[in-house]
């Protein structure tokens, strides 16, 4: 910011509490109940500004998903480097309890993650349900949700197929699926539905299936 007159320091601000406007209202609303006089509302700016500062609804969403993956990316980045460590620790054993117990750790860390987004990141792991499960977006922005999830299933892929999953793509679409499922079911109905306990059940009952040489939970 240094260097910028008032003036592009004002607009900097403006154009990121409509951003900011714009996602709150997809947390709440879906992406469905996303407009620039509901967003202008929400930020307690003038209507014009919406499309002055981003055009189209269709860019303003695109935007609000690229700042969103953006902010979001460290928890990511931190949650798969731990999954990793726990693979290779799976890799590194034949015994089918000490496999067992890294499974349960790795149900453990995923179940976990969740409950924390649920609890800390409440917003965030709202925006993004809104954006994975909405059933109509823009194209470009479309492909991107698209890139994101495939990204997402080739790094579990990977993971899976190194500790001899059989069938890594579908293994990893299948684990994606159900991580989506308790994400969104922490955003719609809360712990009282589907709890950390049950998560890590869920996680713990499908890496078993998928992975060899696994024994009962120790």
């Amino acid at each position: 910011m240094a260097g910028q007159s008032p003036l592009t320091l004002k607009g900097e601000q403006t154009r990121a509490k409509i951003l900011r406007a714009a996602q709150q209202l997809i947390a709440e609303h879906g992406i469905g109940g996303v407009s620039h006089r509901a967003i202008a509302a929400q930020a307690g700016v003038k209507l014009s500004l919406t499309s002055y500062y981003f055009g189209s609804l269709a860019e303003l969403l695109e935007e609000a998903w690229d700042d969103h993956r953006a902010r979001s990316a460290p928890q990511s980045v931190a949650m798969l480097g731990r999954m990793t460590e726990i693979f290779q620790a799976l890799l590194a054993t034949d015994e089918t309890r000490a496999r067992a117990g890294h499974v349960l750790a790795l149900a453990d860390h995923l179940a976990s993650y969740i409950a924390q987004e649920a609890r800390d990141r409440q917003l965030d792991l709202a925006i993004d349900c809104s954006f994975l499960f909405a059933w109509s977006l823009p194209q470009t922005l479309r492909q991107k949700v698209i890139a994101h999830n495939r990204l997402w299933v080739s790094r579990i892929a990977e993971q899976l197929r190194r500790a001899g999953s059989a069938h890594p793509q579908v293994d990893a679409e299948n684990w994606l699926a159900v991580a989506r499922h308790c994400e969104f079911s922490q955003v719609t109905y809360g712990r009282e539905v589907l709890g950390e306990v049950e998560m890590r059940q869920r996680f713990f009952c499908l890496l078993r299936g998928i992975l060899p040489n696994v024994g009962e939970a120790p």
